[in-house]
């Protein structure tokens, strides 16, 4: 499958679900950067998820213009690999834009755990996971 007709089922598969439509183009946009900045942990996907739609929420962006930032979700540069890390990325988009996630954190930024930046002094860390903190 490719990312197009991965993210295209899994919205057809949402959609009697929920009332909210799924832009396909947001979608794939925020499956790669939760694939790139969390695969592999199911507890950073919807945490990474939702960071990106509050940030673009926030800032009345796209999710598209959120995570192609230049130094904001780096891993969204990374080419996803078909397989399951790709499809549980995808589904985890598909849902949080959907509305059929709970948001567990209010975050707006995240940083790596191994990571200090100065920038970070001043917001609270509201919660963290095996690869992230997690901060408004």
């Amino acid at each position: 499958m490719t990312i197009a007709s991965t993210v295209a089922a899994a919205i057809a598969a949402l959609a009697p679900w929920t009332p909210v439509t799924v832009d396909a183009n947001q979608a794939i946009c925020l499956a790669r950067a939760i694939w790139g900045e969390s695969r592999g942990s199911f507890v950073d996907m919807p945490l990474v998820a939702f960071t990106a739609i509050h940030r673009a929420s926030d800032r009345g962006r796209t999710i598209c213009a959120i995570v192609r930032q230049r130094h904001q979700f780096k891993g969204y540069w990374k080419i996803p690999k078909p397989g399951p890390e790709w499809d549980d990325a995808v589904e985890v988009a598909v849902f949080a834009l959907g509305g059929m996630l709970i948001d567990q954190y209010p975050a707006r930024f995240f940083v790596r755990k191994d990571s200090y930046p100065s920038w970070t002094a001043k917001l609270v860390v509201i919660g963290s996971s095996e690869k992230h903190r997690y901060m408004r």
